[in-house]
């Protein structure tokens, strides 16, 4: 997703593959482009696309519908000289529990530390639908020499973003991320992260929802800055 810390004529793009096991046996690729706005790098605009076939999970308790698509165009404000960020969007999303439908979402942080080699923030995600979600977590990250280590966690404090795989029923499951990103310096601003987590995807209604049974996944990220 592109960083509202972007340079003024910055346009970004990237490829994200996460691929998951167990209950899930899933891949999902996400896309992302985007922009800054207005001349400055505070206002950006972004469009977030994940993609996977749809299938059934079936046991002897449940038979649940997964995969699907979400596109989402995202309008961020991140002002430098405030430590606070804030996405609205609109998502289009065609999954087993969301289709047919448009959803408004957004994205906030606030920056308790902020350095060129270490940010940690506090961070609420959503999407505001008949059936609102809301998403409360931490997210940080730390240099180690030619390597950025990254981190985040949340959990729903609104609203159900699973389905139990003993009883069938919407649930809540937390959310996490573990990466490693490497500038290889091939083309300007270029970044390989590799990924273990449990979020689907990029768009916020993806990254909200979490591979069936919370089992996490290997994903490979690069991004690339024109």
């Amino acid at each position: 997703m592109l960083s509202g810390a972007a340079q003024a004529n910055d346009i970004q793009a990237g490829a994200d593959v996460r691929a998951f096991g167990n209950n899930e046996r899933l891949s999902y690729l996400n896309l992302t482009a985007g922009t800054a706005l207005c001349g400055c790098g505070d206002l950006w605009l972004n469009l977030n696309g994940c993609f996977s076939k749809r299938t059934t999970f079936s046991n002897a308790a449940a038979t649940i519908a997964h995969g699907g698509s979400d596109v989402e165009l995202l309008l961020g404000y991140r002002p430098k000289e405030y430590p606070f960020s804030l996405a609205l969007g609109v998502a289009i999303p065609n999954t087993a529990s969301r289709s047919n439908e448009t959803d408004l979402t957004y994205r906030a942080s606030y920056y308790l530390l902020k350095r060129d080699d270490a940010e940690f923030s506090i961070d609420s995600f959503g999407a505001a639908t008949v059936s609102p979600l809301y998403i409360a977590g931490v997210s940080g990250s730390y240099r180690v020499g030619a390597v950025r280590l990254r981190a985040s966690a949340g959990a729903p404090v609104q609203g159900n973003n699973s389905i139990s795989l003993t009883t069938g029923l919407p649930n809540r499951v937390g959310l996490f991320s573990l990466g490693a990103e490497w500038k290889p310096g091939l083309l300007r601003g270029d970044a390989f992260t590799v990924w273990i987590t449990n979020q689907l995807g990029w768009t916020t209604g993806m990254a909200a929802t979490p591979a069936l049974g919370g089992n996490p996944g290997i994903g490979i990220s690069y991004t690339v800055k024109f």
